[in-house]
C-alpha cells in the first residue's frame, strides 16, 4: 500500500543524505523514520534532537550504521575505535535514543564479527526500545542478497522479523533470524525482578580497554564481585537506583540508573587508573607529576604525568623544546627520556575522544655529565658496585655507579636488571646511570660483557623508599 510521506526538507547538512528522515500516515496513525550517519557527530545529534523535538507526535524508527555490537549490547568505547570523538552507540542510547517516548526501533549493521544481534530496553519514559543488527557482508556473495523482513502489527501489538534471500529463495530460520517482539509496553506486569549484567573495564577508545578482575560493584545495595573478563550480574527488584564500582588502582565510578523487569539491563563501567599526584580540577587537563617546574635533573630524566578528562583520553605524548619525543595511548605517563644537558621546555599533552587537546609546559635543566669514578676490585672479572651501597635504604631514581676488572679482555657492555628483569645497557667498562624504581626490596644485578663473550656480573639488595 502506498503511504503519503514528506522527505525531510532540513536534511543534515542541509542538502545532503547523511542525516535525513521522512514521515507518513497509516491506518490514522502518525509515523518518522529518522536516518542518522555513520558514528554521528555531535551536531548531526543535535539536529535529530530538534527533528524529535518537533514530532513528538509521531512513532521513530531510526534506521543508522552503527549502534548494536555483535554480543547485544551497545557499541561502546572499547569495542571498536571507529571516528573517535563522535558518537557510539552507548553515547547514542544516552544523549539520544533513550530520552524520547515515541522511540521504539532502532536499525543497525556495520560489525562484521558475528551477523546479527538483538536487544530490547525500556527508556525512562516506559517505551520499549526495539534495538536490532544485521549485517550479512562476509557471507558468500557478500551475503546472498539477505534481507530483514518486518512485519507491524498495531492489532497484536507485535513486529514479527524474517530474514529472506531473494538470491537463494531461501529464509534463515534461527532465532537470531526469525523473532516476534511485543511492539509496545501495554502496561502489562514485569517479572518483579530486574536482571542486571556488564562489564567493567578500563576507560579508553580501544586501546588498553583491559578487563578489571575482582572490583566491587554496588548496584542499589547489592554488590557483587567482576570475574577475570570483568563481568558481573545481579538480579534486584526494579525502579530507580544508584550504582557504582571500585578497584584497587582506579578511581570510582557512579551512575544512576532505572531497572526494568521486562528485558535484561546493561550497566558497564570504564574505570581510569588512579592518577600518580593530586590532579587539576581543569577539564580537561594535564598535570605534571614529576619533575618540578625548574627542576635540575639528571638524565635519562623520569617523566611522571597525569590527566584529568570527562572524555577518555585518547593519547599522552611529550614534547621538548616543541618537538614530539614520545607518545602513549593512555591517560598516565610514566617513563624515562634522555634529555641533553643544558635549559629545556617539556610539554606534555593529552587529546581526549572529543578531540580537545590538553597541556602542561615546564622548564628543567640537565647540568653537564660529570664522569663520577668507581675503583674496581682486584679480583679478575669482577663487577664492583660503588653506588648504591648493600642493603642500603635509597629513593627513586637511583643512581647506579659501578666499574670492572677484567686482565685478559675489553669489557664491550654492561647491563643492570631488577629483580631478574633488564632495564639499561651501557657501552664500555664502566656505568654511571640514574634509573626509576618502584618502592620495595629490589635485586640489583650489574653484568659485563667481554670482547670474548664472558659474562660475570655482582648482585646486591636495595630498599628503595
Amino acid at each position: 500500500m502506498q503511504v503519503p510521506h514528506n522527505y525531510g526538507a532540513s536534511n543534515f547538512p542541509l542538502g545532503s543524505n547523511e542525516n535525513f528522515y521522512e514521515t507518513f500516515n497509516w491506518l490514522g496513525n502518525k509515523y518518522l523514520i529518522l536516518v542518522l550517519e555513520f558514528v554521528p557527530r555531535n551536531a548531526a545529534l543535535a539536529w535529530a534532537r530538534s527533528i524529535l523535538d518537533d514530532n513528538l507526535d509521531k512513532e521513530v524508527i531510526v534506521v543508522t550504521h552503527s549502534y548494536l555490537y555483535s554480543d547485544n549490547t551497545t557499541v561502546d568505547e572499547c569495542d571498536t575505535s571507529d571516528m573517535i570523538g563522535d558518537s557510539n552507540g552507548a553515547t547514542q542510547w544516552t544523549s539520544l535514543l533513550g530520552q524520547y517516548p515515541n522511540v521504539s526501533v532502532v536499525l543497525s549493521g556495520h560489525i562484521t564479527n558475528k551477523f546479527n544481534a538483538q536487544r530490547s530496553d525500556v527508556a525512562p519514559a516506559g517505551n520499549f526500545v526495539h534495538q536490532i543488527f544485521a549485517n550479512w557482508q562476509t557471507w558468500t556473495n557478500g551475503g546472498n542478497g539477505y534481507l530483514r523482513i518486518m512485519q507491524f502489527s498495531p492489532q497484536s501489538n507485535s513486529i514479527t522479523v524474517t530474514t529472506y534471500s531473494p538470491y537463494t529463495g531461501l529464509f534463515l530460520s534461527d532465532a537470531g533470524n526469525q523473532f516476534i517482539l511485543k511492539w509496545h509496553n501495554d502496561g502489562t506486569s514485569g517479572t518483579g525482578t530486574a536482571a542486571v549484567s556488564g562489564r567493567v573495564r578500563t576507560a579508553s577508545y580501544g586501546n588498553n580497554c583491559a578487563s578489571i578482575a575482582g572490583a566491587t560493584v554496588n548496584i542499589g545495595g547489592l554488590t557483587a564481585l567482576t570475574d577475570t573478563s570483568g563481568r558481573f550480574s545481579l538480579a534486584l527488584p526494579p525502579g530507580a537506583v544508584s550504582a557504582s564500582v571500585g578497584a584497587a588502582g582506579f578511581l570510582t565510578s557512579a551512575q544512576n540508573l532505572t531497572l526494568n523487569d521486562y528485558f535484561p539491563n546493561q550497566v558497564d563501567f570504564f574505570l581510569t587508573p588512579m592518577p600518580p599526584c593530586p590532579q587539576s580540577s581543569t577539564d580537561p587537563s594535564v598535570t605534571i607529576c614529576t619533575p618540578a617546574n625548574n627542576a635540575t635533573v639528571s638524565s635519562p630524566a623520569n617523566i611522571v604525568a597525569g590527566s584529568n578528562s570527562s572524555v577518555p583520553i585518547v593519547s599522552l605524548s611529550i614534547w621538548l623544546d616543541g618537538k614530539k619525543v614520545y607518545g602513549t595511548p593512555s591517560a598516565l605517563l610514566n617513563t624515562n627520556l634522555t634529555i641533553p644537558s643544558g635549559t629545556h621546555f617539556l610539554t606534555v599533552q593529552a587529546i581526549n575522544g572529543a578531540n580537545q587537546i590538553a597541556n602542561q609546559k615546564i622548564t628543567l635543566t640537565v647540568p653537564s655529565a660529570v664522569q663520577a669514578s668507581c675503583p674496581p676490585a682486584n679480583t679478575d672479572l669482577t663487577v664492583t658496585i660503588c653506588s648504591p651501597a648493600p642493603n642500603s635504604v635509597v629513593t627513586s631514581p637511583i643512581n647506579i655507579l659501578a666499574g670492572t676488572t677484567d686482565s685478559s679482555a675489553p669489557v664491550v657492555n654492561m647491563f643492570v636488571w631488577i629483580d631478574g628483569t633488564k632495564q639499561w645497557t651501557a657501552v664500555g667498562n664502566t656505568l654511571n646511570v640514574s634509573l626509576p624504581m618502584s618502592s620495595g626490596v629490589r635485586r640489583l644485578t650489574v653484568q659485563a660483557k667481554d670482547s670474548l663473550g664472558r659474562y660475570f656480573q655482582s648482585i646486591q639488595y636495595i630498599t628503595v623508599q
